[in-house]
């Protein structure tokens, strides 16, 4: 990336839909980037917090994915406190039938019964498996079909009543105190970015010189060229080399992303030059050129455009990918010598280099597409620096002429080769230093790795490794400028939001700056928390020790009474965050012990860990939870009567597994647009990611024994098996009515069949006992809670900082809840 370049952006949310992909790849930050927002709120105008500067500015990163849309766990939380828009482009789903308008009177909760939805049976055949399917008329369009509205509005009428007559006291309280806990960051030390901060407020958003302290206005609220617009759909700005001219892509709708590209005015304002809609990623080349990807009807970047700012003629098509599987996406090099235009599927990639000053240039292939090979591109000196996962290792870097073209592994020249354990997270190349930031055996940590004076190449003996707290989340800073002497890392721990630090790549000193201050009735103070990483032993695999990351208050008692959550994912390679999550803390405060189960399937402790949890290994997901989930019992943490699980988007399939097959360790579960639909989903080539993700899942379609495969733990079919002596815990399920990664209608199904499962449970016991009513105040009493919260938003939950703070508050009740009534 030249140094001239900078890409700004402010809060936005993952843009991976329902996969992240293990092997790491270099990231030029797009508007569809996830943004680490620390939360709560901050008063009055401030700095961006150092994750936002972080993740945002136009820097490269290694990152777990290289599909634009997948099935991912959700984000941080949303920002401070920002007013709500009076109007959107798109109406609400729910208001434009008139849903949310429904009030329902308030009657105990113990004497309403749960929802029972109507069935419409279709029969399947398929690999000699035959099946009945009653709920899948939940798939019709909402609007088209009055049974589906009826359905939500159920749905959410009984979970309101939950909250109205249950809990509502105690959500108030945590809502409150979230809302009266204030983050300052105004005391931080925030990062020079080519001589510019960016600044915002709750409806503006600034960038400062710092020479002369001038600011100009990047944008306001209700003033941009769709009045709609506010800061909580922006997903990033990127200025061109001459820092007058800027872009910024923005969330229109439903996930729909618009291009603005706008100029800097004399009077510290800015006007609209151009307007590109239905984008994906963008970038700048040279000069008023501008490159961006559009998406497919299946939310697939499939195309890659060229556009000349003020010149008549159409945008010239630069690559168009034909192959279903494959998603298109692009990146600048940190030199600005180049633009790479990556080409991915789950199980291998293709990237083209197209060097920005020559005009004539075509895009040319690195490395030819081979199965099995991921690799990345980026630029230093005269040679492409690449990044490699070889015969399905972990990562290794190697080195070509920046003159290869139609290449293959054997004209790379090896530069730092894979090691056990260790998974690359991001990337950062200077002109005379190599940084990696990364997780050795799960736990973060910096390397530095030095040119050798001689050969004047990267040379992995003469590196340098900077080691971090455990159970924390790393990032690197924005580091602009190739010859820098010091580089800027953020590191967030469970209790600290975020701590800069300013390394010197040459002397290795290491300058810790003041962390953000945390004020209110959730500012805990860090040092009476223990945050500590032990290994559990698996016992169906003695060569595997599962990382589990523990946070509690150094006063508890090991005595089995510790209410306990417990939060686990394990897919695409994803990591689980161990750093601050402002949900935990209402918890915490009230003794609870926080757990993260860093299972197989996720990308914790290097490949091998990510594909051994994948496909026909799936199943090693699930049981790693579980050995977790028995360990916190066995070892006086808490017992299952106190302990409850999490899970969201992908982490749906160990909530389900753990719901139905393993419910007697669990008090409750709390289930977040969680992906139990598996079998269905992956047969259904008409869903944006189906295609993408047989990678990932595998495809039953064609392949019985994936199919048998899914079969075995997909939550859906695990209704007809679970065990029906054995109690179900308390769920909560939260589906999203713009959600394209995971459709509400799936956890909507799910719920659907659980519920008549357990109808028909207890209408045969009544059939043995007469004198029991199924839904009386002693039995229901006795019943689990299902609750199904279906909101209108996507995937990441809601924006508006209001009713974010109303989603997790009753998420929080209900957990406390559940576990004070054992």
């Amino acid at each position: 990336m030249s140094s001239s370049t900078t890409t700004v952006a402010t809060t936005v949310y993952h843009h991976h839909l329902r996969s992240h992909h293990y092997i790491n790849r270099i990231v030029k930050r797009t508007f569809n980037d996830i943004v680490s927002s620390t939360s709560a709120a901050v008063s009055s105008t401030h700095l961006i917090s150092p994750p936002i500067i972080s993740s945002l500015i136009d820097k490269k990163e290694f990152y777990v994915t290289y599909s634009h849309v997948t099935r991912s766990p959700p984000p941080p939380p949303p920002p401070p406190p920002l007013e709500e828009s009076s109007g959107s482009f798109t109406t609400t789903v729910l208001s434009k039938l008139g849903l949310n308008k429904k009030k329902q009177p308030i009657i105990p909760f113990s004497l309403h019964a749960p929802p029972i939805h109507h069935k419409e049976t279709i029969e399947f055949d398929k690999h000699g498996f035959k099946w009945k399917d009653d709920y899948l008329w939940m798939n019709n369009p909402i609007e088209a079909d009055e049974r589906v509205q009826e359905s939500i509005q159920q749905e959410n009428d009984y979970a309101d009543l939950y909250g109205k007559s249950v809990i509502k006291h105690l959500q108030s309280q945590i809502k409150r105190e979230k809302m009266d806990t204030i983050i300052n960051l105004s005391k931080q030390k925030e990062e020079d970015v080519e001589g510019y901060q960016y600044i915002s407020n709750k409806d503006s958003y600034f960038r400062k010189r710092l020479i002369d302290g001038q600011c100009h206005e990047l944008f306001k609220n209700g003033k941009e060229m769709f009045e709609y617009l506010k800061i909580t759909d922006l997903v990033s700005f990127k200025f061109a080399e001459d820092q007058k001219h800027f872009m910024y892509g923005a969330d229109v709708g439903e996930e729909t992303y618009h291009c603005f590209i706008k100029v800097l005015q004399e009077n510290n304002t800015s006007i609209t030059l151009d307007h590109i809609p239905n984008v994906v990623s963008i970038e700048w080349g040279k000069n008023n050129e501008v490159y961006y990807t559009v998406p497919d009807h299946l939310k697939r970047p499939h195309k890659l455009y060229k556009r000349i700012l003020g010149s008549n003629q159409p945008d010239e098509l630069i690559l168009d990918e034909p192959n279903d599987s494959y998603f298109l996406d692009l990146v600048k090099s940190k030199d600005g010598k180049y633009i790479f235009f990556c080409s991915n599927s789950k199980t291998s990639s293709c990237v083209y280099s197209l060097r920005l000053d020559d005009p004539d240039q075509r895009p040319k292939v690195c490395i030819k597409r081979k199965e099995n090979l991921e690799y990345y591109v980026e630029h230093n000196g005269d040679s492409f620096i690449i990044f490699a996962n070889i015969d399905k290792k972990d990562l290794s870097i190697f080195v070509a002429k920046d003159t290869l073209e139609n290449g293959s592994i054997e004209d790379l020249e090896p530069l730092v080769p894979t090691d056990d354990n260790i998974n690359i997270r991001d990337v950062d190349v200077f002109d005379n230093k190599l940084v990696l930031c990364e997780l050795h055996n799960s736990s973060p940590r910096i390397r530095i790795i030095s040119k050798n004076v001689q050969t004047g190449r990267f040379d992995a003996a003469l590196s340098k490794s900077i080691d971090f707290p455990k159970t924390s989340t790393l990032a690197l800073g924005i580091n602009q400028g190739f010859s820098r002497k010091t580089i800027r890392a953020y590191c967030c721990e469970p209790l600290i939001p975020s701590s800069a630090y300013d390394i010197d790549i040459y002397t290795y000193d290491t300058t810790v700056h003041t962390p953000p201050s945390i004020h209110g009735p959730l500012a805990l103070l860090p040092s009476d928390y223990t945050c500590q990483k032990v290994f559990v032993q698996s016992k169906h695999d003695p060569s595997i020790q599962i990382p589990l990351s523990i946070i509690h208050h150094r006063d508890i008692k090991l005595n089995s009474l510790n209410p306990t959550l417990i939060k686990g994912y394990g897919a695409y390679g994803t990591i689980l965050d161990t750093g601050y999550d402002e949900s935990d803390l209402p918890l915490l405060k009230r003794g609870w012990v926080i757990a993260m189960a860093h299972v197989r399937g996720g990308g914790e402790m290097g490949r091998n860990w990510y594909v051994s949890g994948k496909k026909e290994m799936k199943k090693n997901s699930i049981l790693d939870f579980v050995d977790c989930a028995e360990y916190l019992c066995s070892s006086g943490y808490t017992s299952n009567n106190k302990l409850v699980a999490h899970g969201s988007s992908a982490g749906g399939v160990l909530m389900g597994n753990m719901a139905l097959s393993y419910g007697h360790l669990f008090n409750a579960i709390v289930a977040k647009v969680p992906f139990v639909d598996i079998l269905t989903t992956m047969m259904d080539e008409s869903l944006p990611l189906t295609i993408h993700e047989y990678g990932e899942w595998g495809n039953p379609s064609t392949d019985k024994q994936t199919f048998n495969t899914i079969l075995s733990y997909d939550p859906y079919f695990l209704i007809d098996k679970k065990n029906k002596n054995i109690q179900l815990p308390n769920i909560l399920v939260t589906a999203s009515l713009s959600d394209i990664r995971v459709p509400f209608w799936q956890p909507m199904r799910w719920v659907a069949k659980l519920r008549e499962s357990l109808l028909l449970q207890n209408n045969n016991a009544e059939q043995r006992n007469p004198n029991m009513d199924c839904y009386s105040s002693s039995k229901q009493s006795k019943q689990p809670i299902i609750l199904l919260k279906i909101e209108d938003c996507g995937h990441f939950g809601p924006k508006g900082h209001e009713d974010h703070m109303d989603a997790m508050s009753f998420e929080t009740a209900f957990m406390i809840k559940s576990v004070s009534d054992k």
